[in-house]
Formats: C-alpha cells, structure tokens, sequence
C-alpha cells in the first residue's frame, strides 16, 4: 500500500465492547483499518493507538495514515504512523489538552511471571 493513505475508519462512539456504561458516552470510539485486520479496537485517540499496531504488528514507519468518518473520503487528521505512534493526548487540567511523549506502561510496570501451580 505504499504511496496511498493508509486508511483508519473511526465507528460509532462507545463505552468499551460491549457499551458498559448504557446510554452514557465517554468519547471513545471503535476503530479498523481496512486491509490491516490486526489493526482495531476502542479508544480516545484511535488513530495514535492504529498507528502504535500498525507500527508494532505490521513494521510500518514511514506510511502516511489518517483517521476517517464512516462514509467519508478526507481525513479528519493524518500524519506519518511513525510520529503517531509515538504521541498520546494528555488531558492535564493545568495545561489543557496536548499531545506527549508515549509511555508504554508495560515496559514500565512488567508483569509478574505466571506462577506454575504442582
């Protein structure tokens, strides 16, 4: 797919899975990514969060994305995966909303190995 956008199509506005919450909405959103199937899921920031799979299962770096509206042929934002991928929102009260560094927590807090039980 190169020299084309690669394409995350933002779904309908959710609470998790399974709408957890009832009627009440959260701003997350359900994502995919046509022709990346491992690429999708719910999130705030669906296209930063496509871009850290598209980057982590399909080596991808210096492809162009952008996150779509059902129906839609222009992006609503778009940027490299490899810039995307190493972003995340903050939403700090002092400083307002702005993008960060991306921390991956697992590599901060490691799981503890899976103890075998005799």
């Amino acid at each position: 797919m190169s020299g084309t956008m690669i394409k995350i199509v933002r779904g309908a506005e959710v609470d998790g899975p399974k709408g957890e919450a009832g009627g009440r909405r959260h701003g997350i959103w359900a994502y995919h990514a046509p022709g990346y199937p491992l690429v999708c899921g719910y999130s705030r920031q669906p296209l930063l969060d496509a871009c850290r799979q598209l980057k982590s299962l399909y080596g991808l770096n210096a492809e162009r994305v952008g996150l779509f509206r059902e129906g839609r042929d222009t992006p609503d934002i778009s940027c490299p995966v490899e810039a995307g991928a190493l972003l995340t929102v903050s939403e700090r009260a002092r400083v307002g909303v702005r993008f960060e560094k991306y921390v991956d927590l697992s590599t901060v807090f490691p799981r503890a190995p899976a103890m075998e039980l005799t």
